[in-house]
């Protein structure tokens, strides 16, 4: 495999890496083709992908050598098995899985519960996100568990920006607030129901209000995410004609 350190992701391998800040240095593969990104976050992050399975070679060992002796975390494409082995055997631990989906077309409406936008009930919707995704954040060992209650003012801030942008989505049902969802750009960011409530058939017509809503406003394509251990969720989202694009898991030595 050949290693080639870029100045910047315009080569054609980076059409699916998603421009990130605090880039410490980028490189590309040739035999296999792929990209590693490494940046600075609370921890070194190093992000490397490609569609063919390689072993790592010296020169890829001397490249990440030092970054393996600080706090780091690692995202691989999920078929990389032979790197995973190798990062495995240094002591790194398996820490999630994710898929990254998109749906280019949707042509149901919801059938239950009502569409509003930003009500200022803040209160309510830190309740509904901190709650909803407690268990998710326990199984994986993220902190704080509960973002949205310990900082009620960021959140507020990610709450008007949404607002800002008309995408910020409550979900009523019989005049209750039960769903609390937000949008970036076209990318589903959060979408959650009530703990209590969960199961029930209320996040499967949220999500086909928010779909709806959205491409009614021009989107062509929309895009979600979801944690490999979430396979309820997982297949919701398939059903409703999301695709899989990517499979990563990632791994940390801390």
């Amino acid at each position: 495999m050949k290693i080639i350190k870029e100045q910047d992701t315009s080569h054609e391998v980076f059409k699916d890496f998603s421009p990130e800040e605090n880039v410490l240095e980028i490189f590309r593969f040739e035999e296999p083709s792929g990209f590693m990104v490494i940046r600075r976050g609370k921890t070194f992050v190093v992000k490397i992908s490609s569609k063919e399975d390689f072993e790592v070679n010296d020169d890829l060992e001397k490249i990440l050598n030092p970054y393996f002796k600080s706090e780091v975390y690692m995202i691989l494409d999920a078929n990389l098995t032979n790197f995973e082995n190798h990062i495995t055997n240094k002591g790194f631990k398996t820490w999630f899985g994710y898929y990254d989906m998109s749906l280019t077309q949707y042509n149901k409406e919801m059938q239950v519960g009502c569409l509003k936008g930003y009500l200022g009930n803040d209160k309510e919707y830190n309740r509904i996100l901190g709650k909803a995704f407690e268990p998710m954040r326990t199984l994986h060992g993220f902190e704080p568990y509960d973002w949205y209650g310990e900082n009620p003012e960021e959140a507020y801030k990610e709450y008007k920006e949404a607002e800002e942008q008309d995408k910020f989505y409550s979900y009523e049902v019989d005049g209750r607030l039960i769903g609390v969802g937000m949008v970036i750009d076209n990318m589903i960011d959060v979408i959650a129901i009530d703990p209590k409530l969960q199961k029930c058939g209320h996040g499967r017509e949220f999500l086909k209000g928010i779909l709806c809503d959205l491409f009614k406003k021009g989107h062509q394509e929309i895009k979600i995410g979801v944690v490999e251990s979430n396979d309820y969720v997982y297949r919701l989202y398939s059903s409703e004609g999301f695709i899989t694009d990517c499979h990563k898991r990632m791994y940390k030595n801390y």
